[in-house]
């Protein structure tokens, strides 16, 4: 079976260009990344994604969703930047998208601003009215799309869109949902070096600007020697327990324990269980819940990367340094995802799967291949997930050769808590693990505990129990 392998780029920049080569004045030329939207709203989600600018994309996936005819007043599915632009400018609009599927029925939206206006000074394109520029990647009918491009508010070959004016305030710029499936990582305004040519091609684009201009926000990395890890099978994203508020009470859980890491299993995308992003999903309420910036890696279970279906996430309030995802081949529908993280100035490995369920032969055999696998990986290796297995059983006794079990640990120590009537089980026993490597030199457990998530009726949220690990980083 063919392993499909996640390039290890989540650091390297494709092209970037120094401010001095962009522009001599930052009002003459305005680059704004779409990562550092002051308001995202609707289906638009921040999207990790290696080949962007700052390392993110804002996305509006897919969802059948049929195009909307006229700019609404008042969007639903829309994002919002800053920035200030001179006053009495011709500024060229130029944004780099790339359309899902490659298919010119995801490549568009509407753009509008808070005091946009002709050269003549009239109202234009004003945000809460019906009016907008409209921007489509494809450069005209047949044109086609590849990838990441260049485009403005233009259709046609060879047609340059309306230029737009400004009075010299801060501005708003909204982009709003036209046609969904489309991402978006730059928009640039630009009345000086792209005033009548674009930034960069308009397919297979590789060309990122400085960011110039616009009001950026930084999110907040974590500080500290502590690593807070939570592992948790969400039972099908909380969907098979309450198909209406199942993600919103996982959600909430997670928020209430505090992690800067989660590793979920049975995180459902796009498919029968609530026909939701759930990455996507518990991302965004997780962020709301927390007023933290959260990244992700989401790795499908037949190891088809890029397809819906369930599989393992990790989710870190610390930005992820590279990521990379391994399906297993022994069965074809068990795979890892994996993560690097810096803590106190330490690399982090992190890595979640999920064993099978019935076949104790095969869990050993599984155990073994992911072991195998890992060992290949940069330490400080911490492994998670729900391995199916009671502490006593092969496939735990082989892994306990190579990692140490965090619960066993802190236990030994007194430090392992639960709740009256349970003894560190996480479903029927304790099946839910936080490994650490013999070899990680920097992990040091200071504290282990399962949680009890039942409400005021004796229900939980998910089938299992979530067990947190808090480790000092030295």
């Amino acid at each position: 079976m063919t392993n499909f392998k996640f390039i290890r780029a989540m650091a390297l920049g494709a092209l970037v260009l120094t401010a001095a080569a962009v522009h001599a004045d930052a009002a003459d030329d305005i680059v704004l990344y779409a990562k550092n939207a002051t308001v995202v709203s609707g289906a638009w989600a921040l999207v990790n994604d290696a080949t962007a600018a700052g390392g993110a994309r804002l996305a509006n996936p897919d969802a059948g969703v049929a195009k909307v005819g006229t700019p609404l007043a008042s969007p639903a599915t829309y994002f919002e930047l800053k920035f200030t632009p001179d006053a009495g400018k011709a500024y060229r609009l130029w944004i780099r998208s790339k359309a899902q599927n490659d298919s010119w029925t995801n490549d568009s939206v509407f753009v509008q601003f808070s005091g946009s206006r002709t050269a003549g000074g009239a109202a234009a394109f004003r945000i809460g009215t019906s009016a907008a520029t409209v921007y489509s990647l494809e450069e005209g009918s047949g044109a086609g799309e590849s990838g990441w491009g260049w485009q403005d508010n233009g259709y046609g070959y060879g047609v340059l869109g309306d230029l737009i004016y400004f009075d010299g305030t801060a501005q708003t710029i909204r982009v709003q949902a036209r046609e969904d499936g489309i991402s978006i990582d730059q928009i640039v305004l630009s009345a000086a070096t792209y005033a009548s040519r674009a930034p960069g091609s308009t397919k297979n684009d590789a060309t990122i600007l400085s960011a110039s201009g616009g009001t950026p926000v930084n999110p907040v990395v974590p500080t500290g020697t502590t690593l807070r890890l939570l592992q948790w099978n969400t039972n099908h994203g909380g969907f098979a327990r309450d198909s209406v508020n199942g993600a919103e009470k996982i959600a909430s859980w997670i928020a209430y324990m505090r992690p800067d890491v989660v590793t979920l299993n049975e995180i459902e995308k796009l498919d029968y269980w609530g026909n939701i992003d759930q990455p996507e999903v518990f991302r965004n309420l997780l962020q709301q819940k927390t007023g933290k910036t959260w990244y992700y890696v989401f790795a499908q279970e037949f190891g088809q990367w890029n397809s819906n279906g369930k599989g393992n996430l990790i989710l870190s309030t610390y930005p992820i340094n590279w990521a990379d995802r391994y399906e297993l081949l022994r069965n074809y529908d068990r795979s890892v995802a994996e993560a690097s993280i810096t803590v106190n100035g330490r690399n982090i490995t992190l890595m979640v799967t999920h064993l099978d369920p019935y076949d104790l032969p095969l869990r050993l055999a599984q155990a073994t291949e992911v072991a195998g696998w890992a060992a290949a990986q940069p330490q400080n290796r911490i492994l998670t997930g729900d391995m199916n297995a009671w502490p006593d059983q092969s496939s735990i006794q082989f892994l306990n050769t190579l990692y140490y079990d965090s619960w066993t640990v802190a236990a030994a120590n007194g430090t392992a808590t639960s709740f009256a009537g349970n003894n560190g089980e996480t479903k029927n026993g304790r099946i839910d693990y936080i490994f650490f490597s013999k070899a990680s030199s920097n992990l040091v457990v200071k504290s282990s505990q399962v949680y009890d998530t039942r409400d005021s009726s004796g229900n939980m949220p998910s089938d299992h129990r979530p067990v947190l690990t808090t480790f000092e980083v030295r």
